[in-house]
């Protein structure tokens, strides 16, 4: 078995032992290099995708929401979900975005590369979970197939509260 099927294999058993959304999402920021090398992973969390708010960050215990940078990344991030592309996966370079935003994407020393992956997941209770994964990077994100189909099937989230 190669090195990044057991990555994958080992992310999805911890991803399936969450217990609650908290601990889904502080796996999900915080495992996934494993995976896919980042400098810094987000989870942002918004009502039919709408007004995303950041709910985990990668390396932070708690997200501190008067913070220039997390409130940067959510406003770049209502800025990718206006886009035709939103719900689709993608690469986003700082020359893709509107120039405010660039801006601020150079003065932060935001690295180059910021990977885009939308998920939708169907909860308990009928309820949907929308929300949306960044990973930005300071090399080219190639995107590994495998790792893009197990974000699309993260666990059945009907277990959850």
């Amino acid at each position: 078995m190669s090195d990044s099927v057991a990555a994958l294999l080992g992310l999805e058993q911890q991803l399936r032992k969450a217990s609650d959304l908290a601990q889904l999402f502080y796996t999900l920021v915080n495992q996934t290099h494993t995976c896919v090398p980042y400098t810094q992973a987000l989870l942002l969390v918004g009502e039919n995708l709408r007004r995303p708010r950041v709910e985990a960050a990668s390396d932070i215990p708690a997200v501190d929401y008067t913070s220039p940078f997390i409130n940067w990344i959510e406003r770049l991030s209502e800025a990718l979900l206006a886009d035709e592309k939103a719900l689709s996966q993608r690469v986003v370079k700082r020359t893709e975005v509107p120039d405010s935003l660039a801006r601020e994407w150079k003065e932060f020393g935001t690295p180059d590369y910021l990977l885009w992956q939308p998920l939708v997941i169907d909860a308990r209770g009928g309820r949907r979970l929308e929300f949306c994964y960044c990973f930005v990077s300071r090399a080219g994100l190639k995107v590994n197939e495998v790792f893009a189909s197990i974000l699309a099937a993260v666990p059945d989230m009907r277990c959850l509260h």
